[in-house]
């Protein structure tokens, strides 16, 4: 099973910190936050890095809150089209 997210987090000390967390919290997933899906110029959510989450079971509402927790906005993806 994989679900992704988008998040505002746009630097690599960031992903860094994130992704150590969520390991450290959800030992089970695998994680991967990928900065070359931001976009200069626009605003959250069509300027994001996509988070993804991989494993047997996912709990999308706890990865939420863990990112929100660090003070960076999380949603899942949903199909949109952005200018």
């Amino acid at each position: 099973m994989v679900e992704v997210f988008i998040t505002n987090i746009d630097e690599a000390k960031q992903v860094k910190r994130t992704t150590s967390l969520l390991k450290a919290n959800f030992a089970d997933l695998r994680f991967n936050l990928d900065l070359d899906d931001s976009k200069q110029g626009t605003h959250f959510p069509c300027r994001h890095t996509v988070l993804r989450a991989e494993g047997k079971a996912i709990d999308a509402q706890s990865i939420l809150e863990a990112v929100n927790r660090l003070g960076y906005r999380c949603e899942i993806l949903e199909d949109k089209i952005c200018n």
